[in-house]
């Protein structure tokens, strides 16, 4: 029983980090796409 919950413990974290790093991944992709089209209206 405890070996239950601690693999069910083990297995629930890196599905929030996955999460939580696709959020960051978004944010990330969608501060370069600004700062690209900040660069190219400077330059242009």
């Amino acid at each position: 029983m405890k070996l239950k919950i601690m693999r069910e413990h083990l297995a629930a974290p890196p599905v929030r980090c996955t999460a939580i790093q696709r959020i960051i991944e978004q944010f990330y992709l969608d501060t370069l796409r600004f700062f690209r089209d900040i660069i190219s209206f400077i330059i242009n």
